[in-house]
């Protein structure tokens, strides 16, 4: 996983202009289930899976991790890696992003309960 990219890309889940429903209901239940972990996993970007080796991770995801204070224990073993610890210092957001998991997750029509 790379740790090269500072900013959400536009289609990012995470941020309040992104077009809704742009991800299957499928990926946001997901979400809220390794959410719900305390290993968790460190979110990829959807605009890198079809390239496996140019995997970058989700920078609106990271910014909900560190916004929270409570990152995932898989986040906090990639953090190790100065890039990874880089990357989360130094990300931000051009626009505003979701206050919570739950929150997009309804947005996108997916109960979060």
């Amino acid at each position: 996983m790379k740790y090269d990219v500072r900013e959400p890309c536009a289609s990012c889940p995470y941020r309040t202009d992104a077009r809704p429903e742009f991800w299957h209901p499928a990926e946001f239940v997901r979400l809220l289930d390794t959410e719900r972990s305390q290993l968790g996993v460190v979110y990829g970007c959807h605009e890198y899976r079809k390239r496996p080796n140019e995997a970058r991770v989700c920078i609106g995801w990271l910014l909900n991790q560190r916004d929270r204070g409570c990152p995932s224990i898989m986040l906090r073993l990639a953090l190790r890696d100065p890039a990874a610890a880089a990357c989360l210092n130094e990300a931000h957001s051009p626009v505003p992003l979701y206050d919570s998991v739950e929150e997009m997750c309804s947005v996108n029509g997916v109960d979060s309960e």
